[in-house]
């Protein structure tokens, strides 16, 4: 469902790849846009109330993504969000998304995205599985069958290190606020 339709009607997008560009279009997502990421913040200023990075940030380098949040923080509004989804280093499988794109030049767990979002003045951070979702009967299977198996992961983690992550999801989703 194209966002303008539930009412977002100052809702916009930009992806690097025209492909995906046209993908969303022909979604019914109109106002979607070609555009170098850092090329595009640049310039903007307390722009936006929310700005999401879906499967971004870990196309960049360390130092890229420092500039990148930075002009995030900037664009965004006082107390606006951030929400960024990326692959979860943490993850049982963090390796398989790390390594399943060749342009992916880093990954995250929930400590190393709270460094960096402190370093940019974000607060109010939370972080979120991509767990699965009950849709119907077999999905409803999967929650449970997950419930399970994290269940089991974390005792592993523990009995293990000591300790048990939080996010074990081959990816992590954070949200963020501007001082």
């Amino acid at each position: 469902m194209a966002s303008h339709s539930i009412g977002y009607v100052n809702s916009s997008g930009i992806d690097a790849s025209l492909e995906q560009v046209e993908y969303a279009k022909s979604l019914g997502i109109e106002k979607v846009s070609q555009a170098d990421l850092t090329v595009f913040l640049k310039d903007k200023i307390e722009s936006y109330d929310v700005i999401f990075m879906r499967d971004v940030i870990e196309h960049f380098n360390k130092n890229e993504i420092i500039d990148i949040l930075d002009m995030t923080n900037r664009a965004l509004k006082k107390g606006g969000a951030l929400i960024i989804q990326t692959p979860n280093g943490a993850g049982i499988f963090g390796s398989r998304y790390r390594y399943h794109d060749f342009t992916h030049e880093i990954s995250f767990a929930e400590n190393s995205l709270r460094q960096i979002l402190i370093m940019n003045n974000f607060s109010g951070l939370k972080f979120h599985e991509t767990k699965p979702v009950i849709s119907g009967i077999k999905s409803f299977i999967r929650v449970v069958l997950w419930k399970l198996l994290r269940l089991g992961l974390q005792f592993y983690l523990l009995v293990e290190t000591g300790s048990s992550e939080n996010i074990l999801t081959q990816n992590i989703i954070v949200a963020g606020y501007k001082k």
